[in-house]
């Protein structure tokens, strides 16, 4: 396959930090197809950033829906989803979590520690590349 062509199951996102510095992600659509439909519908989404120590960055969502292929385990640089706090999770380390989160995908791009400079109140913004 031409490496033109894009796999239906990863769509490509860019995260943006006010409006500025800029992230390449994906959701990769088999890991919680449900949500990740439902995000889609939504994009772009943009709200406060809030940090959980240095361990993850979330954004609050007004998604309602529930949890997909439960994990509580993830790496550095993915990208879940919490049911509980609808809210979407960047892991900015490997990290147990004390409850299940939906995987999304994973941040793709290697200046993920931009993401360690980001401040509370900041806002974050993640859209669709367009094809």
């Amino acid at each position: 396959m031409p490496s033109s062509v894009e796999s239906v199951s990863r769509i490509r996102l860019q995260i943006l930090i006010c409006d500025e510095k800029v992230l390449d992600a994906e959701f990769i659509r088999h890991l919680s197809p449900l949500t990740i439909n439902k995000l889609l519908k939504r994009m772009p989404i943009s709200g406060l950033i809030y940090k959980y120590d240095d361990k993850f960055i979330y954004v609050k969502t007004d998604l309602d829906i529930g949890i997909e292929k439960p994990r509580d385990s993830f790496n550095r640089g993915d990208i879940a989803f919490s049911p509980s706090g609808n809210f979407i999770t960047i892991f900015l380390k490997d990290y147990l979590v004390g409850q299940k989160f939906s995987l999304l995908g994973n941040i793709t791009s290697a200046n993920i520690d931009l993401l360690l400079y980001a401040k509370p109140g900041d806002i974050l913004t993640i859209r669709k590349l367009e094809e």
